[in-house]
């Protein structure tokens, strides 16, 4: 019972990846679109917010074909991979992820000096890997800078009482989260959670603190 109740909720799981990340991503970029024609100008906050969605996106769209029934890409299996212990396009994906997510931190605290180096870094682990085959750094450097982010963006959240950040440091919880935990229903239930919980946040209902200037505006 528990193997059929975790098939169909994975199915589902895809599909609604597939319809409401990108959908959100959507939302977040006419966003930003409409802030650039007010102002003239690009919100770089939004910018950051509207990238890690769009990797997103392209992630779960991978998902969707490499693990959804009735499609079978030999090709794209394997070069999607299945963890983040190597470089394969899952684990390229979740690093950009979680380096747009320091460089997100580094932005808020006004850190410029920083602000490219999780570029940088990860950008050099990838070259240095396809010279000599090392990755050995990839997995801890994909946990550390979700954690950071994650951390960050809680205290700026509590601090500051910004709806933005806070929305976000719950959406990357649950997103990364679903790196550790392996039962398959639960990491499932997880991803049903943050696809009702990202749609909320982009369309702007996302208020614990009422009156607030969202960093993402």
């Amino acid at each position: 019972m528990s193997d059929i109740l975790a098939h169909i909720l994975t199915q589902f799981g895809y599909l609604g990846n597939l319809i409401i990340i990108p959908l959100a991503t959507f939302i977040f970029g006419r966003k930003l679109s409409k802030i650039k024609k007010e102002t003239g100008k690009t919100n770089k906050m939004s910018s950051i917010i509207f990238r890690i969605f769009f990797v997103f996106s392209i992630l779960v769209i991978f998902e969707f074909i490499v693990n959804a029934e009735g499609i079978d890409v030999p090709i794209i299996d394997q070069m999607f991979g299945s963890g983040i212990a190597t470089f394969n396009i899952y684990s390229l994906l979740i690093g950009t992820i979680a380096t747009l997510g320091m460089s997100l931190m580094f932005f808020g605290y006004r850190w410029e000096a920083l602000y490219d180096l999780g570029i940088y870094f990860f950008g050099g682990m990838y070259i240095f890997y396809m010279l000599t085959g090392f990755d050995a750094w990839l997995e801890s450097y994909i946990y550390i800078a979700g954690v950071l982010s994650i951390f960050f963006l809680y205290l700026t959240g509590f601090r500051i009482k910004d709806n933005g950040a806070l929305g976000l440091a719950v959406f990357f919880t649950l997103a990364f989260g679903t790196l550790a935990v392996t039962n398959p229903i639960i990491t499932q239930i997880i991803i049903i959670t943050y696809d009702v919980f990202i749609m909320i946040f982009a369309l702007g209902y996302f208020k614990p603190f009422k009156h607030q200037v969202e960093v993402s505006e």
